[in-house]
């Protein structure tokens, strides 16, 4: 599997809603993160790939907008890209990029949940969601 230039982060996670593991590989030169959906016996399907506004610093899955599809949380300095899933494995337009000042580069995805889940930046991302859902 080649995954792209210069792979800084990778989560595991059900994108699509099967009991199958799905990878989101964020990738530094690329300013983008790959998406690939896994189809079974290790196998991945041919990746999907995402923009991100900046060099992608640490990618986590998670239902940040609780309506039980994952989602992906991408920091890349100085804000956090939100891309909301729609279930099946695939993601629409980004939410506005949120600032939550510079995060270190070897930011970990508890770092990122953390910060997601603070009262201000809380409010950010459900004042994004707003605009856009």
């Amino acid at each position: 599997m080649q995954a792209g230039n210069r792979p800084v982060d990778v989560a595991i996670g059900h994108l699509n809603g099967d009991a199958i593991p799905d990878l989101a590989v964020g990738l530094s030169n690329d300013n983008n993160v790959a998406i690939y959906l896994g189809i079974g016996s290790g196998a991945l399907a041919p990746a999907s790939y995402y923009a991100v506004s900046g060099s992608p610093a640490a990618v986590v899955i998670d239902d940040a907008n609780q309506d039980g599809d994952m989602d992906l949380l991408v920091s890349a300095a100085p804000g956090l890209t939100i891309y909301l899933g729609n279930g099946s494995g695939a993601f629409g337009r980004p939410l506005p990029p949120i600032e939550i000042g510079s995060l270190p580069r070897n930011v970990g995805r508890a770092a990122v949940l953390a910060r997601v889940s603070e009262p201000g930046v809380r409010r950010s991302v459900d004042r994004a969601r707003s605009q856009v859902c």
